[in-house]
C-alpha cells in the first residue's frame, strides 16, 4: 500500500468526492493524459490511500485553505477517457480537523526520502506525490481527534 497526497485547487475537488447525488459523477483523481501526470498515475494502485490537500485558491471554507481535508481509498487502476486520465476513489472521509500547511510545515521528523518533505520544499506545487506511512501517522497525530476518528472508521487497518 502506498500513501499519496493530491494537491488540488479549491474545495470543489473534495466536495465532488463526497457528494451523494447519483446524477452527478463522483470525482476521484483526474489529469490531462500527458507524460508528466502519467508517470504518477501509472504507479497508483487499488487500495492505496489518498490524502486531499486543498490550496488556498478558490476554497470557500476558510478552514480548508492550504489544508489536508480528507482521506480516500483508491478503488481502481488508471483509465483514460479521451485526453484525460482518471482514477476512482471510495470511502472518502472528511477529517474532523483539517491539517493546515502551517502546522505540518514545522514538523522536522518527516522522512527525508519521503515525498512530503519534497512537496513542502516545493511549496505544495506538485499534483500528486507519494508519502511514507510513517509520515502519514505523523500528519494524523498533529490533531489527535483525526487519529482517533480514523482509528474508529474504515481506516482502522492503517494502524496495524
Amino acid at each position: 500500500m502506498t500513501v499519496w497526497i493530491e494537491v488540488a485547487d479549491g474545495d470543489r475537488a473534495w466536495n465532488e468526492k463526497i457528494q451523494k447525488n447519483p446524477e452527478i459523477p463522483k470525482r476521484g483523481l483526474w489529469a490531462p493524459a500527458i507524460p508528466r501526470h502519467y508517470a504518477f498515475f501509472r504507479r497508483v494502485r487499488p487500495d492505496d490511500i489518498l490524502l486531499t490537500y486543498l490550496t488556498c485558491n478558490e476554497s470557500t471554507r476558510m478552514m480548508w485553505r492550504s489544508s489536508i481535508v480528507g482521506i480516500s481509498t483508491i478503488s481502481n487502476e488508471m483509465y483514460k477517457k479521451g485526453n484525460k486520465m482518471f482514477i476512482d476513489t471510495k470511502d472518502d472521509v472528511t477529517l474532523p480537523i483539517p491539517i493546515q500547511l502551517r502546522e505540518f510545515k514545522k514538523v522536522e521528523t518527516f522522512s527525508p526520502a519521503g515525498g512530503l518533505k519534497r512537496l513542502i520544499k516545493r511549496s505544495m506545487q506538485q499534483y500528486l506525490a507519494d508519502v511514507s506511512k510513517n509520515d502519514l501517522m505523523i500528519l494524523l497525530k498533529i490533531h489527535p481527534e483525526n487519529y482517533s476518528f480514523l482509528k474508529e472508521s474504515n481506516y482502522d487497518g492503517l494502524f496495524d
